[in-house]
């Protein structure tokens, strides 16, 4: 269902970003949208995924070297920001010249590790994004489960 939504050509970025944006979406959803190969291709799509929770760690990463350092700089800020993705946006910005240090200077900040195990987990995932392939909501048919649920 939601794949057919994501077809309409009356669908406009505005309205997605807003799905996305909203707490009550479906992880499946969430999942379906990063997926998508149009959709997730789009500025502010990638934009509000990398904010979602349930967006895959993977996608996530996949998207910061797109984004423009300010909007990494105000993620980077930003205390909603899913735990994971912050350490990724840390090494963006630090790629890109900048000292992450300074952008939380004067507010109290967590640092978040992740283990090397995960680590070789994101990378091999991102491997498969490239390659075209992805295994989010595949075998275990959890997506379809979800999708069921937007029907309501």
């Amino acid at each position: 269902m939601v794949k057919n939504c994501l077809e309409n050509p009356y669908l406009v970025e505005a309205h997605l970003y807003k799905v996305i944006s909203h707490q009550t979406t479906s992880p499946g959803t969430i999942r379906t949208i990063a997926d998508d190969r149009n959709w997730s291709t789009r500025y502010h799509i990638k934009f509000a995924l990398i904010r979602n929770e349930h967006t895959p760690l993977a996608r996530s990463v996949l998207f910061l070297p797109d984004l423009k350092l300010n909007d990494l700089k105000e993620l980077y800020r930003d205390p909603l920001l899913p735990t994971g993705v912050k350490p990724f946006i840390h090494r963006e910005l630090v790629e890109r010249g900048e000292d992450p240090e300074r952008l939380g200077a004067g507010d109290e900040e967590r640092v978040f590790t992740i283990e090397e195990s995960d680590l070789a987990d994101i990378e091999q995932e991102m491997r498969s994004y490239e390659r075209g392939g992805s295994s989010f909501g595949q075998p275990d048919g959890s997506e379809r489960e979800d999708e069921g649920h937007e029907r309501q």
